[in-house]
């Protein structure tokens, strides 16, 4: 099973937390560690997740058993880019023009 770290907060970060558990629902694949957000104080919690601390290359590296989802508009930490984790939900449906990088979830 994978340990997951989510970067980012609300909106974006719950949703993915969500889709997460209902992949967890049919077969368990991920652990969800907890998030990464330079404005939430550590302890704080996300969908019952805790707040870890910021996003910063030591952060990450204590985490270092952890696959990261970016969650984020901006700034994406390429130092991470071997780490980054992609989801899919089950129910999910590309057509033949969907390409997939790196930084997807679906």
């Amino acid at each position: 099973m994978k340990k997951i770290v989510i970067i980012g907060r609300r909106g974006n970060g719950t949703v993915i937390a969500s889709a997460i558990e209902d992949i967890n629902k049919v077969e368990k694949q991920y652990e969800i560690v907890g998030f990464l957000n330079d404005g939430l104080a550590v302890g704080e919690t996300l969908n019952d997740y805790p707040v870890l601390g910021p996003v910063t290359k030591e952060m990450c590296e204590q985490l270092n058993d952890c696959y990261f989802i970016y969650s984020l508009k901006q700034g994406f930490n390429k130092n991470l880019k071997e780490k980054i984790e992609n989801i899919f939900h089950q129910e999910i449906k590309l057509n033949k023009h969907k390409q997939i990088s790196r930084k997807d979830y679906l």
